[in-house]
């Protein structure tokens, strides 16, 4: 007998969102928005979903055909995550924070036929050149069932000191009430119409206008599971932003892990907040799980203090939310000085947290309040999750205590591979094996694993690693995943059959692909991953590595330190010399600390950095993440 006898049902995003309307339709979700809350069921916004699916449509869009997103967390995104893939189309979801060069290069990657942009951002979709493609721009005019039209609030010019009023000047005068107009509707496959070469030639309407006037599909089509789903384009901290482009199977069995006791574990009684942008990495792809479990959502639209955030979570009873670590640093700071009562976040479980590396402090003053705080990893290319910090039954105590801090295990369907610079081979469960037979070979610019060298002047290729001291088999390297949710090729427009980025890709000798992600980690014997730090960011001192997450995270055990960067500083003696940049903690009132002292009990005195600079706020970048870029440049110029 050579096949099972199974139903071959398709892994769509059909099936999450019928779901959604059939088993938890009174479920709901919540925007916060300019200090007010409105609320929906899953049986309206699936509906809703149908309304605006039936309306592309109607505009002429066609399976394959890319819409992209220019909005901030509400109903309305969430409303297009559903109708876009449904109907066939390819969701592109814009980051609201990059410069309008930036944004117009990503747009002309996917080139969408429609855009989809809340209007207190309409002033930065006009900062960028709208490829030809683009015939049609909708603008959601406020949330809520009332759908009032509000005015942009400190939008114009973003990101450039425009005034409210000069917010207000310049939205109306961009959007004036006769572009917000009904489109004509096309019947599918009919020629398209010629598109518009300028943005003041692009038809506009507004979104409720625009949903209400189409039919709603009452049936979604049957798409093939590995059709594209949606784009999401790298934060580009290594060079220009890369397209990713998931499928509907991929996202589905992503969101099905999530729901994994040992992972997420997002269940129906769950209340989630989804407070990482959703234009990035779909939202981590909360959003989509949340649905798939049944649990009630709630956004934010743009805010993320720490007081809008408990506003959100006493209005929605929420049990989980996920953001940047630096988000609920700021919370942290105001639970421990008085400034906010614990008790408003009494229903509040944990906090899966990733972009960043979870601190041991971060972890340990949640679990004061008595929520557990998760340390996950990811990247875009993974969509995203890929690590899940839990615990495994055999760890004592004390193993737990130290392993807790490491980004964890893989997600079930995901392996995790070390690759050194002379191609050995880690993996979990395995010892080092004979070097990798892959095409291209493994990359990351770092060696192999440290020969035992004590300080600088000794030379040694990778950087040490106390943690592993006492398992020698753990070896050093470049972290390599694959699985159904892994990138198998970045998006090249220019390619014949789109795919590119092959210098990012490793094939074994059994033909496998694996993603080359640019971490330096190592695996051990118990399958924890422990993440050295990025290829890019090692600093090599005097012939020894020195990793900076290392020196960042002993930097942040001491109660005055809120967030740490490290970066490398040319030195004629050394070749490279570690300097940190900290910001103090809020509720920090004492004299600037000796750091150097500090750090003296925990790091070899050569790995200590030269130099302490404290500024107010450390740099970030358009997804919220410390910007070592920047901040490289801030010590570059401070001689």
């Amino acid at each position: 007998m050579k096949y099972g006898l199974m139903q071959d049902y398709p892994l769509t995003l059909k099936m999450l969102c019928e779901r959604m309307e059939s088993q938890y339709p009174d479920k709901t979700v919540t925007t916060r928005r300019d200090g007010a809350f409105f609320t929906a069921s899953y049986r309206t916004i699936v509906g809703r979903a149908r309304q605006l699916a039936g309306a592309l449509a109607q505009a002429g869009v066609e399976a394959g055909d890319c819409v992209s997103t220019l909005m901030w967390n509400c109903q309305e995104h969430l409303e297009a995550y559903l109708a876009v893939p449904c109907m066939g189309a390819v969701l592109h979801t814009l980051n609201a924070r990059l410069p309008g060069e930036s944004m117009t290069r990503l747009l002309s990657d996917v080139m969408p036929v429609v855009v989809i942009v809340d209007e207190s951002l309409y002033a930065v979709l006009a900062g960028a050149r709208l490829p030809a493609s683009v015939r049609l721009i909708v603008v959601v005019r406020g949330p809520g069932d009332g759908r009032a039209v509000r005015q942009a609030v400190g939008q114009a010019v973003v990101g450039q000191g425009g005034t409210s009023a000069a917010a207000d000047a310049s939205v109306e005068a961009a959007m004036p009430d006769a572009a917000m107009q009904p489109v004509a509707a096309r019947e599918p496959g009919a020629a398209r119409p010629a598109p518009f070469g300028a943005a003041s030639s692009i038809e506009q309407v507004a979104y409720e206008h625009f949903i209400t006037a189409g039919t709603p599909l009452d049936r979604w089509p049957d798409v093939d599971e590995r059709s594209a789903l949606g784009v999401c384009h790298t934060s580009g901290t290594t060079g220009n932003s890369k397209g990713v482009v998931y499928s509907h199977r991929s996202t589905v069995l992503h969101a099905m892990a999530m729901l994994n006791v040992d992972s997420i574990a997002l269940r129906e009684a769950d209340v989630c907040l989804t407070i990482v942008p959703m234009f990035h990495a779909c939202g981590w792809g909360f959003p989509y799980a949340s649905g798939l479990a049944g649990a009630a959502q709630g956004v934010s639209w743009r805010q993320a203090d720490p007081l809008a955030l408990v506003e959100l979570i006493e209005r929605t009873g929420a049990t989980l939310a996920t953001a940047v670590p630096t988000v609920w640093i700021d919370l942290l700071d105001r639970l421990r000085s008085g400034a906010i009562d614990p008790a408003r976040l009494r229903t509040l479980q944990r906090l899966p947290v990733g972009g960043a590396t979870v601190s041991a402090d971060l972890i340990d003053g949640y679990a004061d309040f008595g929520i557990r705080v998760q340390h996950c990893w990811g990247m875009t290319e993974v969509s995203p999750l890929g690590l899940v910090s839990t615990r495994r039954s055999w760890l004592s105590d004390e193993q737990w205590s130290r392993t807790r801090l490491t980004p964890g295990v893989p997600l079930v369907g995901c392996e995790m591979r070390v690759v050194s610079e002379d191609g050995a081979v880690d993996a979990p469960g395995a010892g080092a094996s004979a070097p990798s037979g892959g095409a291209g070979g493994p990359s990351g610019g770092a060696g192999g694993p440290d020969a035992g060298a004590s300080g600088p002047g000794a030379d040694a290729s990778m950087p040490r690693d106390g943690a592993s001291a006492s398992r020698d088999s753990a070896r050093v390297g470049e972290l390599q995943i694959r699985g159904p949710w892994v990138a198998d090729a970045y998006l090249d427009p220019e390619a014949p059959d789109g795919r590119g980025g092959e210098d990012r890709f490793d094939v074994d000798a059994a033909g496998r692909r694996w993603l080359k992600t640019g971490d330096i980690a190592t695996i051990d014997a118990d399958g924890y991953v422990r993440i050295v730090d990025r290829a890019k960011d090692l600093i090599k001192s005097g012939g020894e590595w020195i990793s900076s997450l290392e020196i960042e995270s002993a930097l942040t055990r001491h109660p005055a330190v809120r967030e740490a960067a490290v970066v490398a500083v040319a030195d004629p003696r050394w070749q490279e010399r570690p300097v940190a940049y900290l910001s103090l903690a809020g509720n920090w009132s004492g004299p600037q600390p000796d750091f150097a002292a500090h750090l003296a009990s925990l790091l070899p005195r050569w790995q200590i950095p030269d130099r302490f600079i404290v500024l107010p706020e450390l740099p970030r970048n358009a997804t919220g993440k410390l910007d070592k870029r920047r901040i490289r440049e801030l010590a570059g110029g401070a001689g």
